[in-house]
């Protein structure tokens, strides 16, 4: 159970970072011209239904029995994967590091 909690705690700082990036991309979309705006919008919106479903997933791993806890970690861990995915590809294209 300490191995599930630390867990928890190290994925749930990963999410709170994640939705410090998406925060700091809306910024930046501000910026940009209208047309562009609305997609950077359009996408920050996707990328908070994905930090929602993943503290669903978390809140799942939480309770989950032994023998699906590997699996379910691993769903997690590959949406959590693609999240990081989408977040870096808006940041390279809105210019950011």
């Amino acid at each position: 159970m300490v191995e599930r909690e630390a867990y928890r705690k190290k994925r749930e700082a990963e999410i709170k970072e994640m939705e410090a990036e998406i925060e700091k991309l809306r910024a930046q979309a501000e910026k940009a011209k209208a047309e562009a705006k609305i997609r950077y919008e359009e996408e920050a919106g996707r990328m908070e239904k994905s930090v929602s479903q993943l503290r669903a997933q978390l809140d799942k791993l939480e309770s989950a029995a032994e023998s699906a806890w590997e699996e379910m970690r691993a769903g997690f861990e590959d949406n959590m994967n693609k999240l990081r995915g989408s977040l870096d590809a808006a940041r390279k294209e809105l210019g950011g590091s």
